[in-house]
This record gives C-alpha cells, sequence and structure tokens, in this order.
C-alpha cells in the first residue's frame, strides 16, 4: 500500500483497491511522540493520532484538539 492516509488510519487492499481504514493499531507502529491531548469533547487521548483514530471510527469529523496536555476537570 502507498496510500498515506494520515494519523489514526492505515492503508490495507480491500477487493483489489487501496482504501484507508481507521486504525489505532497504526498509532502502536508509527514513531509518533506519544503526548496526551485534550480534545474538544473533553476526552483526554494519549496522544494526537489516538484522538484521530477515535474520531474516524466514531464518525465524529466535528471533533479537534483542544491543547496539549491533559483535560482540567472544569
Amino acid at each position: 500500500c502507498d496510500v498515506d492516509c494520515g494519523l489514526g488510519q492505515e492503508c490495507q487492499w480491500i477487493d483489489g483497491e487501496e482504501m484507508c481504514v481507521c486504525s489505532p493499531q497504526s498509532c502502536l507502529t508509527s514513531n509518533l511522540v506519544e503526548q496526551p491531548v485534550c480534545a474538544s469533547n473533553n476526552m483526554t487521548f494519549k496522544s494526537a493520532c489516538a484522538m484521530e483514530a477515535w474520531k474516524c471510527l466514531n464518525h465524529q469529523s466535528a471533533l479537534y484538539k483542544r491543547y496539549d496536555g491533559e483535560c482540567q476537570s472544569e
């Protein structure tokens, strides 16, 4: 697979085509630094990649990173 799918996704061959699929596992194999991030839904994710994978799996296209670090209780 030669397609760059971005954070939280990986390329897989499906029915003879290269397709991007949601994949939290892609975050484990990348060389990205794991730094907690606070998302717009006030959930803390272990990395931006983990947030993107969750966003993809849960069809939450409006989710975004609020700030680096764990979410603070309000």
